[in-house]
């Protein structure tokens, strides 16, 4: 994933405003990105908080909150996405984390700490065993119903937030910002974005089709739980050695 593709060109535009204070500028480009969120961005920019929720964002530090998602009309996660369809005996990865993160099964209780989906596809009879249940319904998926503010006299049930569409022609936000034409594009964000969500699919260990990528040297996930010792020989453990374990049960003679 170029996650420092995506990231990098929206900072060439918010880096100068920050560095120029022009803090108006700052609250219409961002509430214009995304009206919906323009209150709550007006909000931390008043509040002082602008600065440092979009350094966290800079550096790949995003908090998922799907409820806050929901509300809001926008998308944290790619876990909140609509499903795709599986192939006979493949699955696409994205969907294999949002089966495992549906189905709560076991280590998988919370959502994948990357906003990220990840890339291509895995064999159906690599998955966990709650997968295959699952793999070609292609239906499944986190929808928002509504809230309730439970009262002492009964509740009260909000079915969420409507937007009302913008309209208007073009809002001018000053001059023309320069550029530069090359932007840097550093790799670090996308490989912790990439080997964050990796482990959390293999939190248990990777099957052994996918060991070229699990022994990448930027992976670091460690050595697969399928996969053994090698056909060469290896030295048995002192712990575990025959003559140890006999001498342990002489004592008890």
């Amino acid at each position: 994933m170029q996650l420092s593709a995506w990231l990098n060109p929206a900072f060439a535009v918010i880096n100068p405003i920050l560095e120029n204070g022009n803090l108006v500028q700052l609250a219409t480009i961002l509430g214009r990105r995304r009206p919906q969120l323009a209150p709550r961005w007006l909000g931390a920019i008043m509040t002082g908080i602008a600065r440092s929720e979009l350094r966290d964002i800079r550096d790949g530090l995003t908090a998922i909150d799907l409820h806050a998602a929901a509300w809001t009309g926008t998308k944290h996660s790619f876990i909140s996405l609509k499903p795709g369809v599986a192939q006979e005996h493949t699955i696409r990865r994205e969907d294999d984390c949002r089966l495992l993160s549906i189905t709560a099964s076991d280590g998988y209780t919370r959502v994948p700490g990357s906003v990220w989906k990840p890339f291509g596809q895995t064999s159906i009879s690599d998955t966990d065993l709650a997968v295959p249940e699952h793999a070609h319904c292609g239906c499944h998926c986190f929808e928002y119903h509504s809230w309730y503010w439970c009262l002492t006299d009964g509740e009260i049930e909000d079915p969420g937030l409507e937007l009302t569409p913008s309209v208007g022609g073009v809002l001018r936000i000053g001059e023309g910002l320069e550029l530069p034409l090359n932007i840097p594009c550093d790799d670090s964000l996308s490989e912790g974005e990439t080997r964050g969500i990796f482990q959390w699919l293999r939190i248990s260990g990777y099957p052994a089709s996918e060991r070229a990528i699990y022994q990448r040297e930027w992976m670091d996930a460690g050595s697969s739980s399928e996969e053994e010792v090698d056909d060469g020989e290896s030295s048995p453990s002192p712990e575990f050695s025959g003559e140890l374990v006999e001498a342990w049960m002489e004592t008890f003679d």
